[in-house]
């Protein structure tokens, strides 16, 4: 099998740029790519871990399990939102066929790659994890966005994810029901993570898509992130993850176009700066 990882001709720029920096990559997905272009500029990168588990209680979940045929769409917008809605439906005595009665949305490639391992068909697949892509998609499936108006949606979510979906399709007129369908439980890393980022140890602080938010705010236990962050660079992967930032009080310092490698290259241009190194 070949060798995944990055060579240093895929590497723009010289190698080592960042030697001396500590980057934090905050992520709902999985961005090994940009952690191998973050190493190989010679930075240390630090990515959480955060853990799942069930929710504190299944009452809400059975209900909309049982009333599934009520909803005309039914959005997973992780693979987590997926596999434990997809374990209690089966633990309620469902065969996965059944979701195909109604539109599903799966949110990012990873989360339709894992409804098509499981034989569950997405009617819509989003290409990135970003609030305009799903209900630009969305909209174009059912003829517009007006035409979003009156569909019943049923969203599976962690405890208390950011939902902006839900918050954009409601108002266009359409009715979305959450229901936790997971917990995040964060590693014990909360307050050792949130001292070395209030005291200035994270030099660059990565956001790589909009689920990275919920995920951060679990791991340093607030939805406040200025304080932690006001001693760190914030990059941003493209302008739709750099309005999630913004929503929550952050001013990414730096914005790309959404890929890794032109990313790497303005934290490269951002720290080689002389007002950087005064």
């Amino acid at each position: 099998m070949a060798d995944s990882k990055i060579s240093p001709e895929q590497v723009s720029g010289s190698q080592g740029r960042l030697i001396g920096r500590t980057i934090l990559i905050a992520s709902g997905s999985d961005p090994c790519r940009l952690t191998e272009l973050t190493q190989a500029q010679g930075a240390r990168v630090i990515r959480p871990a955060i853990q799942m588990g069930d929710p504190r209680g299944f009452h809400a979940l059975d209900e909309a399990i049982e009333n599934l045929f009520g909803y005309d769409w039914i959005l997973f917008r992780n693979i987590q939102a997926f596999e434990y809605f997809l374990k209690r439906f089966s633990e309620s005595g469902h065969d996965p066929s059944e979701l195909d009665s109604l539109r599903v949305c799966a949110i990012g490639p990873a989360t339709s790659d894992k409804l098509t391992a499981s034989h569950v068909h997405a009617d819509v697949v989003v290409s990135g994890y970003q609030t305009n892509a799903a209900v630009t998609d969305l909209a174009s499936y059912v003829g517009g966005r007006e035409a979003l108006a009156g569909f019943n949606f049923l969203n599976p979510r962690a405890h208390n994810s950011l939902e902006t979906l839900s918050d954009e399709l409601r108002r266009l007129g359409a009715r979305v029901d959450e229901i936790v369908a997971y917990r995040t439980l964060p590693a014990n890393v909360g307050p050792q993570l949130s001292t070395l980022l209030s005291g200035g140890g994270v030099d660059c602080v990565i956001f790589h898509d909009s689920q990275g938010f919920e995920q951060f705010a679990e791991l340093v236990d607030t939805n406040d992130f200025q304080p932690i962050l006001h001693g760190s660079v914030i990059a941003c992967i493209e302008p739709a993850v750099a309005s999630e930032a913004v929503r929550f009080g952050l001013e990414p310092q730096i914005v790309s176009n959404g890929d890794e490698h032109s990313l790497i290259d303005s934290i490269i241009e951002y720290f080689s700066s002389p007002s950087m190194n005064l």
